[in-house]
């Protein structure tokens, strides 16, 4: 799961680089081979973490698994941000590191665990694809982003599609279903708000010191959660 924390990061900016090079040059760049077989990796490494929480989090409960799981990646990512040097960045921006580790960061991948609890990895992994949607709202509204026909018709066909799937889902039905759902929805504005407020309030700092501050700031928020939850039980060697 830590692989496809580098690769989200390393494919959000090159996003974000070519999104402004575009509003320089007002035209659209094709995409590269490289980006395409990034995407395809991304999809595959972030697509299976579903199935592993699913596993997982009933032996460990959300608040251990989440905290173990970011803190596992903050560690391993650390070494990997000083040696591109990136440690005076980190220390800059200690308040917007907070602001996007705690609620955007934290309380997302709790809720993320919450509703692998109750619904299928799959309904969680086609309800949390709706970030990007909400992204594109938040971006129009809030920061004043043109959206444009082709792009508002597609959030359009999406969001009907999510809606479409959700509804025929068997666990849908059950009143804690419908709470399992609402959290990933939630999980899914929060990372949507998370996405924006990085492009507007981290511009220009390396990926990997915002990756590594957020994951940081929630891992040393969620640790006496962690602590106080962790399962009586030792988690069997399949949870691991």
């Amino acid at each position: 799961m830590v692989p496809a924390t580098r690769i989200m990061t390393r494919f959000r900016a090159s996003t974000i680089q070519r999104n402004a090079a575009r509003r320089d040059s007002r035209k659209l760049a094709p995409m590269r081979g490289r980006d395409l077989i990034e995407l395809l990796l991304l999809s595959l490494l972030w697509g299976s973490a579903y199935l592993f929480m699913r596993a997982a989090v009933p032996a460990f409960g959300p608040a251990p698994l989440v905290a173990l799981r970011l803190g596992l990646a903050a560690l391993m990512l650390f070494p990997v941000m000083l040696l591109r040097g990136g440690l005076p960045a980190l220390r800059a921006h200690p308040l917007k590191f907070a602001v996007l580790g705690v609620p955007l960061t934290a309380l997302p991948f709790l809720l993320l665990a919450f509703a692998s609890l109750h619904i299928t990895a799959g309904l969680v992994a086609v309800l949390n694809a709706t970030a990007p949607l909400f992204a594109a709202l938040i971006a129009h509204y809030l920061l004043r982003e043109r959206l444009g026909a082709w792009r508002g018709a597609g959030l359009v066909i999406g969001f009907a599609g999510v809606a479409v799937l959700m509804w025929g889902s068997a666990s849908f039905k059950s009143g804690i279903g419908v709470v399992a759902v609402l959290a990933v929805l939630v999980c899914s504005v929060l990372w949507a708000i998370g996405a924006n407020y990085t492009r507007r309030h981290l511009a220009g700092t390396d990926s990997v010191v915002i990756t590594v501050g957020s994951l940081l700031a929630a891992s040393l928020f969620l640790a006496p959660f962690a602590w106080a939850y962790w399962p009586s039980e030792t988690p069997s060697a399949r949870a691991w």
